[in-house]
């Protein structure tokens, strides 16, 4: 893709002024045909369930990319029309990085990603955290990850981001109501276990046993519009399918923070 971009524009460069503003129009075309695909795939329930990627707060990062190069194209536009070129390179530049990123954010949609191998937790989290980078800032989400050493655990890809995927969207919901400042993870390999925890309001006591049922939410304002509550019943499923587990921990003691705090527990499948 990024190739593809800086070759587009190395060759509005040769044809400057020349047909130029045909070419920009083009790419333009090109990324709102884009983001319409990315809204069907969106919808598509069915498919995203498959490769566990079902949460709106994808899109939300998809289409910040999208707009800024959709604005940085439209600075080019008006620099034509101006016939003023000075500051191509710099927008060629940050619409390549704009690529970049809406590449890694794709890593969890390829079938390949389905694939069951020894999986990195660590890159998995430094690949989620990079897609909400933008989202976490904007909220004011603090996020600290505590590991003693690197955990390589038996699943898929795609499974382990839907995983943090589907916590952090969850904390991500508390943060838009201004109920979670803070999130922290700790990863402990030599038990093979992941503690998910955030300073939110966390989950009501009459609602400990439903929390992983399908449809079951406490968010009233539907933050995973037209999906509610099945982030946690496909993670749960994911992890089940692969001899892993998932569980809400109510002990005080055993809690990291305030809020909603979970216990991801991987078997010694693989070894």
């Amino acid at each position: 893709m990024k190739n593809h971009i800086k070759n587009q524009f190395d060759e509005i460069k040769k044809e400057m002024p020349k047909n130029l503003l045909n070419k920009i129009n083009e790419l333009e075309n090109s990324v709102n045909h884009n983001n319409e695909i990315l809204e069907k795939r969106i919808n598509n329930a069915e498919h995203f369930a498959a490769i566990g990627i079902v949460a709106k707060g994808k899109s939300h990062n998809m289409n910040s990319y999208l707009g800024l190069i959709l604005n940085y194209s439209g600075l080019m536009k008006r620099g034509v029309e101006r016939k003023n070129y000075e500051n191509f390179e710099k927008y060629i530049d940050r619409i390549s990085k704009a690529y970049e990123k809406i590449k890694e954010i794709n890593k969890v949609y390829y079938n390949k990603h389905k694939e069951v191998k020894d999986v990195n937790i660590k890159e998995s989290l430094d690949l989620v955290i990079n897609m909400y980078k933008r989202v976490f800032e904007d909220n004011k989400v603090n996020i600290e990850i505590i590991f003693n050493e690197n955990l390589i655990v038996s699943s898929t890809e795609a499974g382990i981001a839907q995983l943090f995927v589907n916590l952090f969207d969850n904390s991500l919901s508390e943060a838009i109501n201004n109920s979670c400042s803070n999130v922290l993870i700790k990863v402990n390999s030599k038990n093979k276990t992941i503690i998910y925890s955030d300073n939110g309001k966390g989950v009501p006591s009459e609602n400990n046993e439903y929390i992983f049922d399908s449809y079951f939410t406490t968010n009233d304002d539907g933050f995973l519009e037209g999906r509610p509550g099945m982030g946690l019943t496909i993670a749960k499923h994911i992890l089940e399918k692969h001899g892993h587990k998932i569980s809400l921990i109510t002990n005080e003691d055993e809690k990291l923070l305030s809020g909603a705090n979970f216990k991801i527990e991987f078997s010694n499948k693989g070894e």
